[in-house]
C-alpha cells in the first residue's frame, strides 16, 4: 500500500499525507469492524436459542400436552379365554407335537335350558346363563369363568374329539390324611379302580390316563381334558390323541391358571 501511493503521488515528504498514519487507522477500522462482527453474531446467536428454547417449552395455541402415560400407545388387553387357549395350544405342541388340529378348537360357554346346562358356541353378546341353584344342590362355581373348547383333533393313531375344561375349582392336598372316614373309603376306592389322584411336582391333584386328565392346583384352577375315538362307535372315553405322561405335562403347564 505505501509503494502504491508513493507511485502516484510521490515520496512522503513531498505530501502533508502521512501514510504511515492512513495504515494504523486502516489496521483499527477493519480490527474494530470485526470485533463488532463478532460481537453481533454471539448476540444474534444467544436471542435465537432463546426463541427457539421458548417455542420447545411453550405448547402451541389450542394444544394440549398429555402426560408420558397418556400420550404413550397403550397395550390391547387380551382376555382371558384368549390367553389360556394360546397357552393351552403351546403346551399341546409343545408336550404332544404328534397332534395336529389345534386352530380347530372352538371355545362354548354354559347357558341354562329347562333346568339342565348346555354348551353354547361364544361369540360377541353370547353370555354365560346359570340355572337356578336348588336346594341342597351347589350350583357352578364361577360360571363366568368356565372356560371350555371343543374340537378334533388328529394324530398318527386317528381323529379325536376333545372336551377340555378350564374352570376354578377346589383344591384337595392328595397326600394329605382323609379327613374322615368317608374320605379314607373313597380313596381306597378309587386306588383300587386305578383313579386315585396323585401330587404333581408343584402340589397339583393329578389324575391321568391315555383318555382323561383331572388337574386340581393349589391356586384354585382345574384343567379337565377328556378324549375320545370319533372314527368307531363304542370308543368313549378308551383312546386318545395323547399319553397319560403328555396329558400330565400338559395339565402342570405353570401358564395354565385362573
Amino acid at each position: 500500500m505505501r509503494e502504491t501511493f508513493e507511485e502516484y503521488i510521490g515520496l512522503s515528504p513531498q505530501t502533508r499525507i502521512d501514510i504511515d498514519d492512513v495504515l494504523r487507522r486502516s489496521r483499527r477500522i477493519r480490527r474494530r469492524r470485526r470485533l463488532q462482527g463478532v460481537a453481533a453474531c454471539v448476540t444474534g446467536l444467544a436471542v435465537l436459542g432463546v426463541v427457539v428454547l421458548s417455542v420447545a417449552i411453550l405448547p402451541r395455541k389450542g394444544s394440549q400436552q398429555l402426560p408420558p402415560a397418556v400420550a404413550a400407545s397403550t397395550t390391547p388387553q387380551v382376555s382371558d379365554a384368549d390367553r389360556l387357549l394360546a397357552a393351552l395350544k403351546a403346551a399341546i405342541a409343545r408336550e404332544a407335537p404328534q397332534v395336529s388340529g389345534l386352530d380347530g378348537l372352538d371355545r362354548y360357554v354354559l347357558q341354562c335350558a329347562k333346568g339342565n346346562y348346555r354348551k353354547v358356541p361364544a361369540g360377541p353378546g353370547v353370555k354365560a346363563v346359570p340355572c337356578p341353584t336348588q336346594s341342597g344342590r351347589p350350583g357352578i362355581l364361577d360360571i363366568d369363568r368356565q372356560y371350555l373348547w371343543r374340537g378334533r383333533l388328529t394324530s398318527p393313531t386317528g381323529t379325536y374329539i376333545v372336551d377340555i375344561t378350564i374352570s376354578p375349582t377346589t383344591y384337595y392336598d392328595p397326600s394329605a390324611p382323609p379327613v374322615d372316614a368317608t374320605d379314607a373309603e373313597e380313596r381306597r376306592i378309587a386306588a383300587e379302580q386305578g383313579e386315585a389322584a396323585e401330587r404333581g411336582p408343584n402340589g397339583e391333584s393329578i389324575l391321568a390316563t391315555n383318555y382323561l386328565l383331572n388337574v386340581a392346583k393349589p391356586d384354585g384352577t382345574g384343567i379337565l381334558i377328556k378324549a375320545w375315538d370319533a372314527d368307531e362307535k363304542g370308543a368313549y372315553m378308551t383312546r386318545s390323541p395323547f399319553t397319560a405322561a403328555q396329558l400330565k405335562a400338559i395339565g402342570g403347564d405353570p401358564a395354565l391358571h385362573i
